[in-house]
C-alpha cells in the first residue's frame, strides 16, 4: 500500500491519520513476495508453543525451523513481549466482547454487522483493514470477532481527533489470533508475505523461496468511492474486483495430504 500516493489525496487524510494511531504503518508498506507452497506447507505444520514468546516449530521443506513470535515481530518490524504482556489494545480481548450493534453508529444504512451501508471513511477503513491486519478470501460481507472491536475502536479514535493520545493495537496479537483461528477452523491461511518473511528468515532447503516459485505480493491501490457522500450500496469489494483477485488468484494445494484452500493476502 503506497501510503506518500494516499498523501497526495485528501480522501485518505483522516485514514491515515487513523492508521498512524493505531499503528498500522508497518504493515500497510510492508511487501514481500511469497510461495504458496511454502506458505502453505507452514500453516499444514505449524505447531504453536505454550512458553511466553509462543515459539514456532514448522517444515519448509524437509528442513524442521524454529523461531518465536519475537523472531516474527523483528523481521516484519512489529513488537511483541510476549503471550501475556500487551503492547497495545487487544482487539480479540474477551472483555471487549463481540457485540456488533455496538457498530450502529458507523452506518448510513444496511444491516448492522455487516460490511454494506458503513459509512464511506469506515467503508475506507475496512478495505484498509482486509489488506492489512484482517485479510479475507471468503464473505467479505461478514464483520467477527476482533475486525468488529478494530472497527469500533476506528470509530472512537476518529471521534477522539488527532490530536488526541494515540491509542495503538496489539498487532501481534491480532495476527496471532487470526492464524491459530484459521488454523483451528481450517480457513484460508491469511498474511502469506508476513509468513513467507519469517519462512525467509529461518535457513532451509527448499527451493521454492526464489523466483521463478513466487507469487508476486502486488501493491495495492485503493479505490477513491464517491466523495465522501453516503456509503455504496454494494459489497466492499467490487470497485476492487481486479485488485481482490491479484490478491487471491489462486487455489493451491497444501504440501503432502492437506485439503485445497486459497490463501488470503493482506
Amino acid at each position: 500500500m503506497n501510503i506518500e500516493q494516499m498523501r497526495q489525496s485528501p480522501y485518505f487524510s483522516d485514514a491515515l491519520w487513523i492508521c498512524e494511531k493505531l499503528g498500522l504503518y508497518n504493515l500497510m508498506e510492508l511487501h514481500e513476495d511469497y510461495s504458496v507452497h511454502l506458505v502453505q506447507q507452514f500453516y499444514a505444520t505449524v505447531v504453536f508453543g505454550t512458553d511466553l514468546a509462543s515459539t514456532m516449530v514448522w517444515m519448509t521443506g524437509s528442513t524442521r525451523c524454529t523461531a518465536t513470535f519475537h523472531d516474527f515481530a523483528n523481521v516484519i518490524f512489529e513488537t511483541f513481549h510476549g503471550i501475556s504482556t500487551p503492547v497495545g489494545l487487544r482487539m480479540h480481548s474477551a472483555s471487549l466482547g463481540e457485540n456488533k450493534q455496538k457498530l450502529a453508529p458507523l452506518y448510513d444504512d444496511g444491516v448492522v454487522g455487516a460490511s454494506k451501508g458503513l459509512k464511506p471513511l469506515y467503508n475506507l477503513m475496512l478495505r484498509i483493514f482486509r489488506h492489512t491486519t484482517a485479510p479475507s478470501a471468503g464473505n467479505d460481507d461478514a464483520l467477527r470477532g476482533g475486525l468488529v472491536n478494530l472497527l469500533y475502536h476506528t470509530h472512537r479514535t476518529f471521534n477522539a481527533g488527532p490530536d488526541a493520545e494515540a491509542a495503538p493495537i496489539d498487532v501481534m496479537d491480532f495476527i496471532f489470533e487470526e492464524m491459530f483461528h484459521a488454523i483451528l477452523f481450517k480457513k484460508s491461511p491469511p498474511y502469506a508475505p508476513l509468513v513467507m518473511r519469517l519462512i525467509n528468515s529461518q535457513p532451509h532447503d527448499s527451493p521454492n523461496a526464489v523466483p521463478p516459485h513466487l507469487t508476486a505480493h502486488t501493491l495495492v491501490s485503493l479505490q477513491q468511492k464517491g466523495h465522501m457522500g453516503p456509503a455504496p450500496r454494494r459489497r466492499y469489494g467490487n470497485d476492487d474486483e481486479e485488485t481482490e483477485r491479484e490478491r487471491a488468484p489462486f487455489q493451491p494445494e497444501f504440501g503432502g495430504r492437506m485439503p485445497q484452500m486459497s490463501l488470503c493476502l493482506p
